[in-house]
């Protein structure tokens, strides 16, 4: 088995939301719209995303998202010692059947190259959906399915999400940011 370096770690950890907050961060109003995804102008791939997304607003009636998620992050940050500096504002993503985002890493150009840490929240339950498997390259493999479970990760591992086949996948997304981009 290869070894990867240290920075190439996830922090899964179950049940961090309620089956109530999910139902609630699930019913955040919309609408849901096409999740728009920047590519390299010379990037010939089409329909890299095709899910939905509700972008959530950055103010006192979503703190409580960040605050519940915070000391995860600085536990995982242990480990990796990025200089991080902020949040970008959540959003909700639903993937109905069909609905996928191939192979990509979570940083780019302009305001996304601060990206340092992914983070995704389960907000459906297991047996809600088929297909919809988050899935890591190199080699990190399958994420277990679970209700309220954070998993957090470096922007720069290349991830996807296989097509839904049936039923919706609801996560909520957000990313840590650093005030430089990787070097």
């Amino acid at each position: 088995m290869p070894t990867f370096p240290s920075t190439y770690v996830r922090h899964i950890i179950p049940a961090v939301f309620t089956p109530g907050e999910c139902a609630q961060l699930r019913a955040t109003p919309g609408p849901f719209v096409e999740a728009k995804v920047q590519l390299d102008p010379d990037d010939p791939r089409e329909n890299v995303r095709t899910s939905t997304g509700v972008q959530m607003a950055h103010e006192a009636s979503t703190d409580w998202i960040v605050d519940r998620l915070h000391p995860h992050i600085l536990a995982l940050n242990q480990t990796l010692d990025f200089d991080l500096q902020g949040w970008a504002s959540p959003a909700v993503l639903r993937y109905l059947p069909g609905q996928h985002y191939t192979w990509h890493v979570d940083m780019g150009r302009d305001d996304l190259a601060s990206r340092k840490l992914a983070v995704i929240v389960l907000l459906s339950e297991s047996g809600a959906y088929e297909g919809g498997d988050l899935e890591w390259m190199p080699d990190l493999g399958l994420c277990q399915r679970g209700l309220g479970t954070v998993i957090i990760f470096p922007t720069f591992i290349p991830h996807r999400v296989t097509p839904v086949t049936s039923g919706e996948r609801f996560v909520l997304v957000a990313w840590v940011h650093g005030d430089r981009p990787f070097r």
